[in-house]
């Protein structure tokens, strides 16, 4: 039986540790909700709009509490704790808004109509990166559509899972609706068969997705993963440099470079790219790692060992092959500083494709749009990317060539709480978020008349 144990990675300190449960207190869990589901169900979607908007009320009132405990338990800066905050109670107000129009029965023709009912029990297998929004991205939309939900945590952000749940209860919730999973991963088997899963939502790595979808196509219930990426920003020769190289590092060095969506891979015209590399030198200056509290702090410290570990690794395999490249990360504990290389050529190199999690950047030289388009493409991911051009045009055609889900056109690539959201190859599969993720999580029905 594994243990979850949460530690601060900024100082060290352990600041939780359990065992995981046994096998027969999951299995407990999942026959209360399947016993408490068909009431759940009947509660009325005002009602469950209610405790939604009583929720955006508790985060707004906790918001500190709780985003600094996000911070201790996986180092990331606090004011990008609080942004995540606000992202999700930015969420809710469009569940409160638009959740009942969407949910509502749809006419197909004079004599078919298309319901949206809920399936029952909703796994969500979550990550540590943003252990607040990752959560309510699907458990939120689950809970209104009148799902129950059983959330399984990371183990290094357990106490800011455990907040987070005791804020939705608080909210109005009943205890059956939404429970906390303190499992261990083998023990996850057990909960794919229990009669009461329905559907499965995770976010994590391709190789942890792969397992996951094997297990529930054995089951034949729908998964939705979002799992790695390696995001392509693309700037051309029309783009404006200053505006991508200071949007490709914010969004770069974002969680300290922990994130599936970020500008991982740039691809810039051969010749600006001495340009580029003096910006970025320039811009670097604002991005050294500080205790994650302090005030205007912009890099915190990675979240574990294994992830520093591996960050160094890929560094290394990356600055072997590199025609230039920045001085060594300064490594102090888990407090990483940013660094970059310039890869010749993406086709060959070894690290090119891979996702990076943490504050490297590698970028290549460009001679023509078709040679970026070659090597953006040479990646197992798919989730995001970028296009910077002052030619609409040409950055709708580079676009559409480009084989991820999304592509962000002179902005950086950010989901939305309104917008359909997923990926694609490695990246994962099905939607969340928008209309087309609430609906996503329903039993859709067609009546005939």
């Amino acid at each position: 039986m594994s243990v979850f144990r949460s530690v601060n990675p900024a100082s060290q300190e352990c600041l939780f540790e359990a065992k995981g449960w046994s096998q027969t207190e999951t299995i407990g869990v999942l026959n209360r909700q399947q016993q408490a589901w068909p009431a759940l169900s009947a509660i009325p979607l005002t009602q469950r709009i209610q405790w939604l908007s009583a929720l955006a009320g508790l985060l707004d009132e906790h918001q500190d509490t709780l985003a600094r405990q996000i911070t201790r338990e996986m180092g990331k800066p606090l004011t990008q704790s609080l942004a995540e905050l606000h992202k999700t109670i930015a969420l809710i107000g469009y569940l409160v808004e638009q959740g009942p129009g969407v949910l509502s029965d749809t006419g197909i023709h004079a004599d078919a109509a298309l319901s949206f009912e809920p399936w029952g029990g909703i796994l969500g297998i979550m990550p540590w990166n943003y252990p607040v929004w990752q959560v309510c991205r699907f458990a939120l939309p689950a809970l209104l559509a009148g799902n129950t939900v059983a959330i399984k945590p990371a183990p290094n952000v357990w106490l800011s899972s455990r907040l987070l749940v005791n804020l939705i209860h608080e909210a109005g919730f009943p205890e059956e609706a939404v429970a906390l999973l303190q499992i261990d991963p083998e023990d996850l088997p057990a909960v794919y068969d229990h009669p009461h899963l329905r559907q499965v939502h995770f976010t994590g790595s391709s190789n942890a997705g792969r397992a996951i979808a094997m297990a529930c196509a054995e089951r034949l219930i729908p998964s939705t993963l979002e799992l790695g990426g390696s995001d392509v920003w693309l700037l051309t020769d029309s783009g404006d440099l200053n505006a991508f190289v200071d949007n490709a590092l914010a969004s770069r060095l974002n969680n300290s470079g922990q994130s599936c969506l970020c500008a991982k891979r740039w691809l810039v015209p051969a010749s600006r790219l001495d340009a580029v590399l003096a910006r970025v030198q320039e811009r670097l200056a604002h991005f050294s790692p500080t205790e994650p509290e302090a005030p205007g702090c912009t890099l915190g410290p990675l979240a574990r060992v294994d992830i520093r570990d591996r960050l160094l690794q890929q560094w290394h395999n990356l600055k072997v092959t590199a025609t230039r490249h920045s001085e060594d990360p300064t490594v102090e504990g888990l407090y990483v500083s940013p660094a970059w290389a310039v890869t010749d050529d993406p086709m060959t190199s070894p690290v090119w494709p891979d996702e990076i999690f943490g504050p490297v950047l590698q970028l290549a030289a460009y001679e023509s749009v078709d040679q970026a388009v070659l090597w953006a493409n040479r990646s197992r991911y798919g989730l995001g990317g970028a296009v910077w051009s002052n030619s609409v045009e040409e950055s709708t055609d580079i676009a559409r060539r480009l084989t991820t889900r999304n592509v962000a056109i002179n902005k950086p690539m950010r989901s939305r709480i309104d917008v359909p959201f997923g990926g694609m190859g490695e990246s994962g599969w099905g939607v969340e978020l928008g209309a087309s993720g609430l609906q996503a999580i329903t039993r859709r029905q067609t009546r005939y008349f």
